[in-house]
Order: structure tokens, then C-alpha cells, then sequence
């Protein structure tokens, strides 16, 4: 089995994972995957500057660039990550979708970004730094690379995710709390590739993954920044996820959900929306 723990065997790994594993159909196709994207692009139609440039920081096969970049011209957008065969996809499909003057797709680590101070008006970074060894030197490649007033919106997988198996005592915890004074609690968790990744000719590997509460992704935004928006998305029921049609209910589910100043932090994603001062 590979282990992951390294440089270089990382690279290899999400590089393999890139060429092998259909990640647009299986995670983003997913229900809860539509509508993550969609919420982001909502996100993106609210805070991104008319006419500004956007960063998508770990844009897999580019379906939230690529689907920001249709639905109005002039927008430009670029796409970086560290897996070619992702960024592959992303050119096939803005072919495809005519896109392909306003969007520029490169291989880039998020812990080094490859772009001079003050480039971008927006920078997104959706399911990404949970992935990463160093995420706290990505938030400062993110503050540099933004621009004066820039947009930053991170989202990453919530542990205190109401439907999901967890620690009880940090769950606890964080709840009597309030979800605001909680120390951060170190969550990297070593895991390994399922069969599921497997099947798809992936090598075994072990590799880390960790995960961030709304309040934890507060922790780790530099003082350069002003927070706009603090909570969790999405909150799909068991039930309902196993029926096709119910999209459109699970979204009107998780917004009542996220009005509720509790419920509002267990929801499966966590994200920041914050302007760079």
C-alpha cells in the first residue's frame, strides 16, 4: 500500500485519482453534490465582482467554474489543481461549452500558488484544504494572491455534521458552547482509499484527511480579512436522499435549517465568506 504521508506520493496519489477516478459523476453528480454547487454559485452571483476575476483553487474537472462561466458573458475565470487528468476534463467541457476564451485551466498547489500579489477579485476553495497537509499556509496563499476588497469563499466537510457519526465529547461540547469558544480540536484522521475509489484501478493508499466546523475555518482567517458570512449548508435527509426527485425539497429543508442559530452549524459543509481589508 502507498502511503501518502510524503511529498511527492501525495502528488502521485491525487495525480492517479485525477486520471482514474470519475469524481465529476460520482461526487459532484451526487444530490448533495448539485446542490453544494449550486449554493456556491450562488455565493459567486452575490459577492464576485462584475467584471472581476475569479480563482477556483482545487477545480477538479471545473464544473463550478465552468458553470459560473456560462450563465453570463464576460465573466473570466481560472482553475487550478494538482491532478492534470481533472483539468483535462475541464478543457474537453469548456470546448464543449464554448467557454474556453474566458477560462484558463493550469496544474497548481494551493500551498503555492503560481500568481503575483493582488491578482483576483474572488478566489474560491470548495472541498479542497480538508485535503491538504499545510491548510493554514493555503488561507495565506489565498490573502496574497487576492486582491484590496477581494472576495475568499472556503467551504470544507463539517465534523459536527448532524447525521454523521462523530466524537460525542467535541459534538457536546461544541454545542454547549454555542459553537464559539471552543478550542480547536486537531482532526486529521488517517485513512485509507475504499473499494469504491479502488474499482477504479486507484492504487491503495493511505492518506490524510481532516475537517473543519464553521468556527475552526474562523480560526484560520488572518486578520487581513472581514468576516461576511459563518455557517454550515446543506442537510439532506436520509430518507429523502434515496428519492430523485427530491432535490428541490432538500434545498427548502437546509435553508430553514440554516436559519436556525444551532441547526445552522451542523450542516454537512462548513463555509466562510470574508473580504480581504
Amino acid at each position: 500500500m502507498r502511503i501518502a504521508f510524503d511529498r511527492q506520493n501525495y502528488i502521485d496519489y491525487y495525480e492517479e485519482i485525477s486520471q482514474k477516478y470519475p469524481e465529476g459523476e460520482i461526487v459532484m453528480g451526487s444530490l448533495v453534490g448539485r446542490l453544494r454547487i449550486k449554493r456556491l454559485l450562488n455565493y459567486l452571483d452575490i459577492f464576485s465582482k462584475e467584471g472581476g476575476l475569479v480563482l477556483d483553487a482545487g477545480c477538479s474537472n471545473g464544473v463550478l467554474l465552468l458553470s459560473y462561466i456560462k450563465e453570463k458573458d464576460g465573466r473570466k475565470a481560472v482553475g487550478i489543481d494538482i491532478g492534470s487528468g481533472n483539468l483535462k476534463n475541464a478543457f474537453s467541457t469548456a470546448k464543449d461549452l464554448e467557454v474556453e476564451r474566458n477560462t484558463y485551466f493550469l496544474v497548481g498547489d494551493c500551498v503555492d500558488l503560481p500568481f503575483k500579489n493582488n491578482s483576483f477579485d474572488t478566489l474560491i476553495c470548495s472541498e479542497v484544504i480538508e485535503h491538504l497537509f499545510e491548510p493554514d499556509r493555503a488561507i495565506n496563499e489565498f490573502d496574497r494572491v487576492l486582491k484590496s476588497e477581494g472576495i475568499l469563499i472556503v467551504t470544507t466537510p463539517n465534523p459536527l455534521h448532524i447525521f454523521k457519526k462523530i466524537n460525542p465529547t467535541f459534538w457536546c461540547k461544541c454545542v454547549l458552547s454555542s459553537l464559539k469558544s471552543v478550542v480547536l480540536v486537531e482532526k486529521t484522521y488517517e485513512i485509507s482509499t475504499t473499494p469504491a475509489v479502488e474499482k477504479y484501478g486507484v492504487t491503495p493508499t493511505r492518506y490524510k484527511h481532516t475537517e473543519f466546523a464553521p468556527f475552526e475555518l474562523e480560526k484560520m482567517l488572518p486578520s487581513t480579512f472581514k468576516l461576511i458570512d459563518l455557517k454550515s449548508i446543506i442537510f439532506p435527509l436520509p430518507l429523502l436522499q434515496r428519492w430523485s426527485k427530491s432535490e428541490t425539497l432538500l434545498s427548502f429543508f437546509s435553508k430553514i435549517c440554516e436559519t436556525c442559530p444551532i441547526l445552522s452549524k451542523l450542516g454537512i459543509w462548513s463555509v466562510l465568506v470574508a473580504r480581504k481589508k
